[in-house]
């Protein structure tokens, strides 16, 4: 009953982090979006600079939660592979 466990839980694990990859690529569109509409509004005077970059700081933030949450799939993706006896590659 054990290994039925651990191989359900390993499974939701994968599921959940690759649910985790794709809330991380929506946040890093999203701010990508509100980047290019901060440097429209900076180039016609609406909105000071700092707010521009922010939002540059922003972009570079999700970009490394996607590229961490990645790597995080990918290695549950190999925990998996060992805990059913699969080889890696």
């Amino acid at each position: 009953m054990n290994i039925i466990y651990n191989v359900t839980a390993a499974y939701y694990n994968i599921y959940r982090l690759t649910r985790n990859v794709e809330i991380a690529q929506e946040r890093l569109k999203n701010s990508e979006e509100s980047l290019r509409i901060a440097q429209l509004k900076a180039k016609t005077g609406r909105i000071p600079i700092g707010d521009v970059l922010i939002s540059r700081v922003d972009v570079a933030t999700n970009k490394g939660n996607l590229s961490e949450a990645i790597a995080s799939l990918q290695r549950s993706k190999d925990d998996f592979k060992q805990l059913i006896g699969l080889r890696l590659d």
